[in-house]
């Protein structure tokens, strides 16, 4: 499309974008499962995924809040990053403001990831996912099943909430930022 009006190209940028997620997504699936396990800092992880998405974000007038803190867990830096993508892909259609915690509880000690996406004054019906979001959602629950991460979502009164759980495993630990 030669003169393609500004909107059309980031449509197409967009959905050339997703198409290489699926890709990469497929090709984590079709290999065995926690293969090349590493420490991964979800905190880290999370900032470097606000760099790449920064621009998104603001051309979509989104806020983003956190994390505070992280903690280290076994898992594959690749799968974590494609994980992120796809819950960051999930939540933008479903509020204005993300914020993000990530939490150690439990005994034995479980790291969680959680995303609220939540547009202020909104009810649960603005929170409800539609059709062109609901498969970010759908390779999201295939890839942490395949990666042994438990990923739920929930509506909540002015948005919607998705967690990540990674199970207990040694060398889980919580790291302080500055």
């Amino acid at each position: 499309w030669p003169a393609a009006p500004p909107d059309a190209a980031a449509a197409l940028a967009e959905l050339e974008q997703q198409g290489l997620r699926l890709q990469e997504v497929v090709r984590v699936l079709a290999a065995p499962a926690r293969t090349g396990l590493e420490p991964v800092d979800l905190g880290r992880a999370l900032l470097q995924a606000r760099a790449e998405w920064v621009a998104r974000l603001r051309r979509a007038g989104q806020d983003w809040v956190g994390p505070d803190d992280g903690v280290e867990v076994m898992a594959n830096p690749a799968v974590v990053k494609q994980l992120l993508d796809l819950a960051l892909g999930h939540a933008m259609g479903l509020g204005r403001q993300m914020s993000f915690r990530i939490r150690l509880f439990g005994q034995p000690a479980q790291a969680k990831l959680l995303l609220a996406a939540i547009t202020p004054g909104s009810g649960p019906e603005a929170s409800l996912p539609g059709d062109a979001g609901e498969w970010h959602w759908v390779l999201l629950s295939a890839l942490a099943l395949h990666a042994g991460v438990v990923a739920e979502r929930q509506v909540q009164a002015q948005g919607i909430e998705l967690s990540l759980t990674w199970p207990a495993a040694s060398g889980l630990r919580r790291l302080v930022r500055p």
